[in-house]
């Protein structure tokens, strides 16, 4: 269980580094042509949403039930928030200037999710949100490979 929690925490590391670095790379050059900026933002998202569940399927162990599974992946999100506290209510109080940097580049993949929904709701009233996300990503590819894995078992027995 403590493998998958550390290689889930470094598969999100690594999509944050590269996913974020090709935002940032688009956001300065695509300013100007909403459309554009829209097309590639969503392109990003989706491809942040596969990679997740593809590579908790390629490199995570399925340990049994959906619980186990889940827990087995829970590191994300407690780092997340134990993040989301710090940075939002802890340095914040302890500095009124302070701009909450941290856990904005801890979910640095989920931009141009909150660029879009900040236009409807105050973007920090959600941003808790996007803590969970990528362990329920790579739950979900988890519990596919689990799936895919009992019913081949299955197969192979009739």
């Amino acid at each position: 269980m403590l493998k998958n929690n550390l290689i889930s925490l470094a598969i999100h590391l690594v999509l944050s580094f590269i996913i974020g670095k090709i935002y940032a790379g688009t956001a300065q050059y695509c300013v100007e042509y909403t459309d554009t900026k829209f097309w590639i933002h969503l392109g990003l998202t989706l491809l942040t949403v596969l990679l997740y569940a593809a590579l908790a399927a390629i490199l995570l162990k399925a340990l049994g039930g959906a619980s186990r599974n889940f827990l087995s992946v829970i590191l994300p999100a407690a780092a997340g928030l134990i993040i989301y506290a710090v940075d939002v209510h802890i340095l914040t109080y302890i500095d009124s200037g302070y701009l909450e940097i941290l856990y904005p580049a801890y979910i640095i993949l989920f931009t141009p999710i909150l660029e879009k929904l900040s236009k409807v709701v105050a973007y920090k009233s959600i941003w808790i949100v996007f803590a969970l996300l990528p362990t329920l990503l790579m739950w979900m590819g988890l519990q596919l490979k689990a799936w895919g894995g009992e019913r081949r078992r299955r197969h192979e027995q009739v």
